[in-house]
């Protein structure tokens, strides 16, 4: 760099800077006149690299909105391709209700649910929780509904199922990006209710008289490690009897203290409430939540779903 600016007799040299940093420099050769530079040349000149200092800014910070633009546009479009993917609404029925809230803590989040036709008797239900948050957790998920779904489509065993999700993830993903998952299948005739957990948090079932089990049978989360198996179990409903689904977003709200909302106060709230119609036990809990996290938006992705037997 001493030897270029020799070369060009460089006689002078101005930094033009900001605050926080070195944009470049104004190197000057000798003047046209032959004089040496004085007080006022380097007044106008001091006054020139300021001027040059905030142009440069001016083109950088409007660069960087255009970019920002860009990002929430599409930010933006990803968000509705998400909620194109999400249902419109739950399956209805005369013997159950079902219920749902889901809203992430970006943009685009990383909870996901899904109902699948599967005859006029069944109807598949999943709750899913990507690892990660924004447009990467977005992209798993619409990967994970389109595998999960051409797999249901072409095997009626939920172990096989799960089993064939799994390896088609972990075979076309780093081991970084797996997912918990929650698949079952719900017979509104006979009232059963078959499943496999991979490793999502554990439904909870609440019966009539107040109590309740956890539905943890399954296998490890998704996408981690190929070939695994999962197990499979079918419990019976009777009226009255509900099951809650849900993401860590709900258990692990946090309030002010660090204290976590917790399994078991949900557990506590949705028994103590058994005897309300669906809606009125989740919204009764999202709203005890948002009480207990003041957090808005919420810390994580928050989904829950409400599945209750009438008669």
């Amino acid at each position: 760099m001493a030897g270029e600016l020799a070369h060009r007799r460089t006689q002078l040299i101005l930094p033009l800077k900001d605050a926080d940093h070195l944009l470049g420099f104004l190197a000057l050769t000798e003047k046209s006149s032959g004089f040496k530079y004085n007080a006022e040349d380097l007044s106008v000149l001091g006054v020139l690299s300021n001027q040059l200092v905030s142009s440069l800014t001016n083109a950088r910070l409007y660069a960087d909105s255009l970019e920002k633009q860009r990002l929430a546009e599409e930010m933006t479009l990803a968000r509705q391709i998400q909620l194109d993917l999400l249902p419109q609404c739950p399956p209805s029925g005369d013997n159950y209700k079902i219920c749902i809230y889901s809203t992430p803590s970006r943009i685009v989040g990383g909870d996901f649910y899904d109902f699948i036709n599967m005859d006029e008797n069944r109807f598949g239900l999943v709750i899913a929780d990507v690892a990660g948050k924004g447009l990467p957790a977005a992209l798993m998920v619409a990967q994970l509904q389109s595998a999960l779904r051409s797999e249901i489509g072409n095997c009626r065993d939920i172990s096989k199922i799960l089993y064939n999700l799994n390896k088609n993830i972990a075979n076309s993903t780093s081991s970084e990006k797996y997912a918990t998952l929650f698949y079952g299948e719900f017979d509104p005739v006979r009232c059963e209710f078959s499943y496999s957990n991979a490793g999502h948090n554990s439904p909870v079932v609440v019966r009539a008289d107040g109590t309740y089990q956890t539905l943890a049978v399954g296998g490890v989360v998704i996408g981690a490690f190929s070939g695994m198996k999962f197990a499979h179990e079918t419990i019976r409903l009777n009226r009255n009897d509900l099951i809650l689904f849900y993401t860590d977003g709900v258990s692990e709200a946090m309030n002010m203290n660090s204290i976590e909302y917790g399994e078991q106060r949900i557990i506590n709230y949705i028994t103590e409430k058994r005897h309300l119609s669906a809606d009125d036990i989740l919204d009764g809990m999202i709203a005890d939540i948002k009480i207990f996290d003041e957090s808005d938006p919420p810390r994580d992705d928050t989904t829950a779903i409400i599945l209750k037997i009438l008669n």
